[in-house]
């Protein structure tokens, strides 16, 4: 007996004693990328590891007037940011606004919602992706919905190719060589219109809804991955559309003269307009509030405009608060912490209203289709990847201790189906122009976003030396891997495993599933209660160079020149097409392309992996063998063709 009970006593101590050792390496060789999804074809190896350089919050609606300045803010004003070849490569003309104090009120919304100073803002006069600072952009300019002539038999529509259609949404990420995450770009829906000719439609035709039926799922999250949309809400003016938010409504205001909040604020419209809803941007599409009182004019502006520059304020404050979270990880902590009545990405609010009180808590959610997307920026892949696992993590790497007090869950619950039919405006300058148009409620691109049908599964990597805190309970069910410096939880722990790597510390003060010692250390308070083993792990390699990038192909700008640098060979590719592709027809009947349309003369190239699945005609098998065709890595052979 007493043999026994001493067995068992020796037992538990060399169960604490760590024999096993695993760590976090970086390393310069190259490695496979462990997403069956992505081609190794697509792998990048920049030359040189970004580094981070001065920050810039950036204000602009494309003037450089502050006019009423010193009435509405008094300070000095902010400096204007103009590239010394702005002339060559600015898309409008700068001017200085007479009259206008457009730009006035979207710096004050910012200033006032982040307590900063103007000289730590700059108005970004001419915005242009080629000369992009880093840091946080503000565009109150809003994206124009576009035109219904974008999807005719005029076009061309294959494959996962990128074209000129998605140059003009500020997108450097896009456009240049940079693969670098260095920008957030904030970026305001367009207002509500008034309905012009007795029409009689519902929303306006926006460029995503468009455009995203036809583009692969990849190009798809690329396209969202640098942006954030702004609708904005107006708890002043009562329409049809109404939504309820606390957290909106109490939000402390510093305008003067609105100090009561009714219990109901409405969308950016009025019974007599047609209303801009997020449609196939919900998926980066969230909702501020949109007032901002004018001292000039003695009364509440409304609109997009300052809603954007509000969201953009409450970015700074978290990056700020969480110094080393990355410009995406901001926009991830801010979608997922809005406010919404049903845990599904909307078709009129994106992600719902935003919170920014339960946003400087820290997450409450990690996301697979969010994290997904930090696999385009350099030195992303290998941090939420796992070799050998489904597992996909948020990476964090405080640069100052953190702590959240949120709990955190993983992915929406609630995944929409069907289909919802719109009376939509679908010309740009008149919304008379109506068809009904019937979108999907769920698209697969959209698939990682929700529980049901993401294949990975969200989990939590702590990197750096400095201390994160978590007081609330982890309810996901990916690994949580302490892989430098001290991780410590006093939440409940029910289903994700933690693993402790050589050099890192686990404080543990909650109730855990399972801890894994793999080289590293616990300090447990007396009330935690756990199972620990020791556990054999191979290193994390993480290749700071290494990116996943998508072809570019077929640059146009809009006034139809070729963009030479990033385009030799027009006239090969051109012929090509003309021999080999036949037009597919758009699943919109929206009628040919008039001839004054800037698009018009040009085939223009679409990207959607599975556009032959909704016409039966398609040329490629498969869309990376006419990647391979251009690059001249194989020649044309009708075996690659289906008919």
């Amino acid at each position: 007996m007493k043999k026994t009970r001493f067995s068992i006593i020796l037992a538990s101590i060399i169960l604490n004693i760590n024999i096993f050792g695993a760590k976090l390496v970086y390393t310069d060789k190259k490695t496979k990328v462990s997403d069956y999804d992505v081609k190794e074809n697509l792998v990048k190896y920049q030359k040189n590891e970004y580094r981070k350089g001065k920050i810039y919050y950036a204000i602009t609606d494309n003037t450089t007037g502050y006019d009423n300045w010193k009435k509405e803010v008094g300070d000095e004003m902010p400096r204007t940011y103009l590239p010394e070849n702005w002339e060559k490569i600015a898309k409008h003309s700068l001017k200085d606004q007479e009259g206008e104090d457009h730009t006035t009120l979207a710096t004050k919304t910012f200033l006032e919602t982040t307590g900063f100073d103007a000289g730590q803002v700059i108005n970004y006069g001419a915005e242009n992706e080629w000369n992009m600072l880093e840091g946080i952009f503000s565009y109150s300019t809003s994206t124009p919905y576009y035109s219904q002539y974008l999807l005719t038999d005029n076009a061309w529509y294959f494959g996962n190719v990128i074209n000129e259609t998605l140059l003009n949404n500020y997108m450097p990420r896009l456009v240049t060589t940079n693969t670098d995450d260095r920008n957030l770009l904030v970026l305001a829906v367009p207002n509500a219109q008034k309905k012009e000719n007795n029409s009689n439609a519902e929303v306006l035709l926006n460029d995503a809804t468009a455009k995203f039926p036809l583009y692969s799922d990849e190009v798809a999250k690329l396209f969202r991955s640098q942006r954030i949309m702004v609708d904005a809400a107006n708890c002043f003016v009562y329409g049809k559309k109404d939504v309820t938010n606390s957290v909106l409504l109490n939000e402390s205001y510093k305008g003067g003269k609105i100090s009561d909040f009714s219990e109901k604020c409405t969308m950016s419209q009025t019974d007599d307009e047609v209303s801009a809803d997020a449609l196939y941007a919900r998926s980066n599409t969230i909702v501020a509030l949109g007032n901002i009182y004018s001292k000039t004019e003695e009364e509440n502006k409304f609109g997009t405009s300052f809603a954007t520059p509000r969201t953009a304020g409450y970015a700074a404050l978290i990056l700020n608060k969480f110094k080393g979270l990355t410009y995406h990880q901001i926009k991830e902590i801010l979608l997922t912490t809005a406010y919404r009545e049903r845990d599904r990405l909307d078709n009129q609010m994106g992600w719902g209203i935003v919170d920014i009180r339960k946003a400087l808590n820290g997450p409450t959610n990690l996301n697979a289709g969010l994290i997904e997307e930090n696999k385009f920026y350099t030195g992303m892949y290998d941090k939420i990847f796992n070799k050998k696992s489904n597992d996909i993590y948020f990476w964090a790497e405080p640069e100052t201790d953190w702590v959240w007090t949120n709990d955190i869950d993983s992915g929406l619950s609630d995944k929409p189906s069907g289909t919802s039919t719109y009376v939509m405006a679908l010309d740009k300058d008149d919304n008379s122009k109506t068809g009904r148009v019937t979108i999907q409620n769920y698209l697969s691109s959209e698939e990682n976003f929700y529980k049901e049908t993401s294949k990975y599964v969200p989990g939590l990597r702590k990197a750096g030396k400095h201390k994160l805190t978590i007081t609330g309970d982890l309810l996901y069910g990916g690994e949580t891997q302490v892989l430098e410096g001290t991780l410590k939880l006093t939440g409940n722990i029910p289903d994700s495993t933690i693993v402790v790597y050589e050099g890192a510390t686990l404080e543990l003060c909650g109730n855990a599933n399972k801890v894994v010692l793999a080289g590293g250390k616990i300090e447990a308070c007396p009330s935690a209660k756990y199972t620990l083993v020791n556990e054999d792990r191979e290193d994390t390699e993480v290749n700071k160079k290494k990116v996943i990038d998508i072809p570019k192909l077929f640059y146009f700008t809009q006034s139809n020149k070729i963009e030479t640098n990033n385009f030799q060979d027009y006239d090969k590719y051109n012929k090509f097409l003309n021999k080999h592709y036949h037009h597919i027809k758009s699943n919109y009947n929206f009628g040919k392309m008039p001839k004054d349309e800037f698009f018009a003369g040009k085939n223009q190239v679409y990207a959607h992996d599975y556009s032959y699945k909704l016409t039966g005609k398609w040329d490629f098998i498969d869309t990376y063998e006419f990647y391979k065709y251009m690059k001249g890595i194989i020649p044309f052979s009708k075996k690659n063709v289906c008919n």
